[in-house]
């Protein structure tokens, strides 16, 4: 559930409208017209969370086309190609796990 009030009343109210944030979330109409949300951390936590698996799974999207259109381009199979991909992401991990423990 959502309740939307004006900047001014979360001025006048900030201490009730915080506490009233943990059980709903609070959208906020400031005098230009733009709207920003209070919402509880634990749901932002997983907005966050939510968020940065789309991206990688984004990426790993791109990826696969890549590893596709290469595979094609080097006469190989989707297999060798994906495993091509794979060690090289693996690589990639290991080389940031050296450089962190390194520090």
């Amino acid at each position: 559930m959502e309740r939307i009030i004006t900047s001014d009343e979360l001025s006048t109210n900030m201490n009730d409208i915080l506490k009233q944030a943990r059980n709903e979330d609070i959208l906020i109409k400031t005098p230009e017209g733009n709207i920003i949300v209070i919402i509880d951390l634990k749901e932002y936590e997983e907005f966050i969370r939510l968020k940065k698996e789309a991206e990688r799974s984004k990426r790993f999207a791109l990826l696969k086309q890549e590893a596709k259109e290469n595979a094609e381009f080097n006469k190989l199979t989707w297999e060798e190609a994906y495993a091509l991909v794979e060690r090289a992401r693996e690589e990639v991990y290991q080389e940031k796990v050296r450089k962190g423990k390194e520090r």
